[in-house]
């Protein structure tokens, strides 16, 4: 008789410990960045001058090199 309230009562606090609110703050998920390209308008001794976009980080000498 014993063992059977012991029992029970572990389970019932099993119960409590598995159905009780969790603790502590919510996790907001945030869609990943995206790289936003850098505009820039090339002209001079280039052959085809105009605006291009490139990618973050990109040097002079890219933008050059997409006008020709």
């Amino acid at each position: 008789m014993a063992s059977g309230v012991l029992f029970g009562l572990f389970v019932a606090v099993l119960v409590w410990v598995v159905a009780r609110n969790p603790s502590g703050q919510a996790v907001t998920l945030r869609p990943v960045p995206t790289e936003t390209p850098i505009i820039v308008h090339i002209t001079g001794a280039v052959p085809r001058p105009g605006v291009y976009a490139l990618a973050q980080g990109s040097r002079v000498q890219d933008a050059i090199s997409a006008a020709g």
